[in-house]
């Protein structure tokens, strides 16, 4: 069953199973807090496959031979979870890989969140009123026209995912009322600029810079093409970002 759903390079994510000891850092900061982001670096056979060591920051986690995981697989199928072993801990081709074996059988599940990329990038957008949205949704060619033809606000992404973006900028935004974001998404060094709607779910100041206003955005009447073109390119981020390190 394992071969069939599971490929190289699928995206996985780790974390803590309930009743193992949670690891710290020297900042007594669990790199548990969110899940491990990893990947399949090869399907051996029906119960056992090798991954890459995930990484936090920059460092290598190399979690603990015989230590006991819960894993999620993010496939081209779906999400699928179990619970793993590790096996063995090794560098093979440049890359810290892990040996794992999974405890039992793949179990398909659904979940509403997405991975979120943490990452900063210059976009603009614009709060509409309720007249305006009823004009995009009956019309989506206003989309292009209203982000043409308006003064656009200027925020800086700090993450993304696909279903929504957190964004500073220098203005309070109601708590529901809805704004149109214009977002460029390179995907295989292909460039589209595309605009969605979403609606503000809260809009707080920095600790550090009152003047400054942390926005959690939700998309709405997202067409699912384009939200699975923001998640395909927030996977290739994450990737290019894992090269770097």
């Amino acid at each position: 069953m394992l071969s069939k759903i599971v490929t190289l390079g699928d995206r996985i994510e780790i974390t803590k199973s309930e009743n193992s000891e949670r690891r710290k850092l020297n900042d007594e900061k669990s790199v548990f807090d969110r899940p491990l982001i990893s990947q399949v670096y090869d399907v051996i056979d029906e119960t056992q496959l090798k991954i890459a060591m995930p990484i936090v920051e920059g460092r290598v986690i190399p979690l603990a031979v015989n230590g006991r995981f819960d894993i999620c697989f993010i496939t081209s199928g779906g999400l699928y979870k179990s619970r793993f072993v590790v096996l063995d801990r090794y560098k093979e081709n440049g890359l810290y890989v892990l040996l794992i074996e999974l405890v039992y059988e793949l179990k398909k599940y659904q979940r509403r969140q997405y991975y979120r990329l943490e990452y900063t990038k210059d976009f603009e957008y614009i709060v509409i009123d309720e007249d305006t949205e009823k004009l995009i949704t009956e019309d989506e060619n206003m989309i292009k026209e209203i982000l043409d033809n308006n003064q656009l606000k200027k925020g800086i992404i700090i993450d993304i995912s696909g279903g929504g973006v957190r964004f500073a900028s220098r203005e309070k935004l109601e708590e529901k009322s809805k704004v149109l974001l214009k977002l460029d998404i390179s995907l295989s060094n292909n460039k589209k600029v595309y605009g969605i709607m979403g609606k503000v779910l809260s809009s707080r100041s920095l600790l550090n810079d009152e003047t400054t206003y942390e926005q959690r955005v939700e998309y709405t009447e997202i067409p699912n093409s384009t939200r699975e073109t923001i998640i395909r390119y927030i996977f290739e981020q994450e990737r290019l970002m894992r090269q770097k390190n």
